[in-house]
């Protein structure tokens, strides 16, 4: 939902809140219950989110606030911080959010409104397009409409392939703009009569026909002759009053807020016509006003409370107390997937790893889709050497935390093809010079903490590789000043613990006149 609360009802949102007719779409089977589960959530309670986007190359989610003008980064291992602070950059109500892969840009929709903190309604309403650096979250470019009197508001977005933009005005006049990728301008693409709150759009795999949800239904536009028509919907779907629209498999995912549900609508051939509907949920406890979302691979990620509906008839929004965390849900799109699963006599030995290493009283992340584990927490369990094993059912696995342990370096060779991992701590476990080896070809590694271990100058060599190194522990080891040729030309390094060890002040010193940028602390 693209607008803000109660006491601000813009038109669409009226529509949405008043279609709470009965569902139309064909209910999920039984078989495919327990389809939706939590996908993680942000303790922020007044974000008031409307929109999340992912980034498949480093399995972070980005999610705008329409409360507080800011974009915030929650990375694959559930950190979060702020990617667009608050205000920065003139952003107002953060809507509509694309990530462009390929040329590494987020493109943010905003629009000013009465969610936003510190908003003063007047007869000028600005809007505008936010071009982002995803890597640096700087600010590339901005396009702004905010002439005097005029009412603007920019709705969401969709990108082709070769990087055209395609985003929905809401207000009158309505409108499609684009921003080509070969202008980089801001432009009216289409602007058709009878034409009522645009909201939601997609773009089919080939790059030809725009659907487009608006107040009665969806549109088809036609990408080559511009041609504007209905999508064409048996009696017994209603396709009224959707937010976020999304392609998938010859199918659209809507999200209905007012209706409390998503949905799956199948195409025909043509892609002009949806041969039926299908609930994938509906009245789910955790609803309240779910708004758009982002698919990733088979699962559908959505909020599923905006809290749009959180303010008193002042205007005020309620309380902490009366809040929640923000929550995001996955739905599995797949549903062959889950009965295949539950025909299995035996489980995957993925899942029979995660299980055993539960029993341990360890923890388990998986990355966004659900289907990867990424994060394995161990530190201070019974666990052995033989049951580091267990980790080799984990090829993608990024975060590994095995301090205050029994293991030592039997165990600890179980790792050592588990080459995507970015941090590992082994404080204080029985790693040797020799099970230092074992790591050596963990080349992305950016934290390694082998403090209080039996680690010794000779086993720093097996390091030497780790270009990308950022923080190193050699905290209480017998490593000395000879040990430290083996890292002076890791150039990534900014922090270096060694309290305790045999390094001298000199030796720090002589290192840190080779790496200028590394600072020491003994904690």
């Amino acid at each position: 939902m693209k607008k803000t609360t109660i006491f601000f009802l813009l038109p669409a949102l009226l529509f949405l809140t008043s279609t709470l007719s009965a569902q139309t779409a064909t209910p999920a089977s039984d078989g495919d219950r327990g389809r939706t589960t939590v996908s993680f959530t942000v303790p922020e309670k007044d974000l008031l989110p409307e929109n999340i986007a992912y980034d498949r190359k480093t399995g972070s989610s980005y999610i705008g606030s329409t409360r507080h003008g800011k974009i915030i980064r929650v990375d694959g291992h559930g950190e979060v911080s702020d990617f667009v602070p608050a205000g920065r950059d003139g952003l107002w109500q953060v809507i509509g959010m694309k990530i462009d892969e390929k040329r590494r840009v987020l493109w943010v929709c905003s629009s000013s409104g009465e969610n936003l903190i510190g908003y003063r309604k007047s007869d000028t309403n600005p809007a505008g397009i936010f071009k982002y650096d995803l890597e640096t979250g700087r600010l590339l470019r901005k396009f702004v409409l905010d002439g005097k009197g005029e009412r603007h508001f920019f709705n969401d977005l969709t990108l082709s392939r070769e990087g055209d933009v395609f985003i929905t005005h809401m207000f009158e006049p309505a409108a499609v703009y684009r921003i080509g990728r070969d202008s980089d301008r801001l432009e009216v693409f289409l602007r058709p009569e009878r034409f009522v709150n645009p909201n939601g759009i997609a773009i089919s795999p080939d790059d030809r026909t725009l659907y487009i949800a608006h107040q009665f239904g969806v549109k088809t536009l036609d990408l080559n002759n511009r041609e504007l028509g209905n999508l064409q919907y048996p009696e017994d779907v209603s396709m009224k009053g959707i937010d976020g629209l999304y392609f998938y498999r010859d199918s659209l995912i809507a999200v209905h807020p007012g209706r409390n549900m998503v949905a799956r609508y199948y195409l025909d051939e043509t892609g002009r016509s949806v041969t039926r509907g299908e609930v994938l949920e509906a009245d789910h406890p955790l609803f309240n006003v779910p708004t758009t979302g982002v698919i990733v691979g088979s699962g559908f990620y959505f909020i599923a409370n905006s809290q749009f509906a959180s303010f008193d008839r002042d205007g005020k929004l309620f309380p902490p107390e009366k809040l929640s965390e923000t929550v995001i849900l996955r739905i599995e799109l797949a549903p062959e997937k889950l009965r295949d699963e539950g025909k299995k006599t035996s489980r995957s030995s993925q899942d029979e790893a995660v299980e055993a290493l539960k029993k341990l009283g360890g923890t388990v992340g998986f990355d966004p889709s659900g289907a990867k584990v990424v994060k394995v927490d161990l530190h201070k369990t019974p666990v052995s050497d033989a049951d580091l094993k267990l980790l080799e059912s984990f090829p993608d696995l990024e975060w590994l935390d095995l301090r205050l342990n029994a293991i030592g370096d039997p165990g600890v060779e179980h790792l050592k093809n588990l080459r995507k991992l970015k941090f590992l701590n082994l404080f204080r476990s029985k790693l040797s010079d020799r099970g230092l080896g074992y790591l050596k070809d963990l080349t992305e590694l950016e934290t390694l903490l082998i403090g209080g271990t039996l680690v010794t100058d000779t086993g720093l060599k097996h390091i030497e590789n780790f270009s990308r190194l950022k923080k190193l522990s050699l905290f209480e080891t017998a490593v000395s000043d000879a040990g430290l040729k083996h890292i002076e030309n890791l150039k990534k390094l900014e922090t270096f613990f060694f309290s305790g060890s045999a390094i001298t002040e000199k030796g720090a010193r002589d290192l840190q006149k080779t790496l200028p940028a590394l600072r020491f602390t003994e904690n």
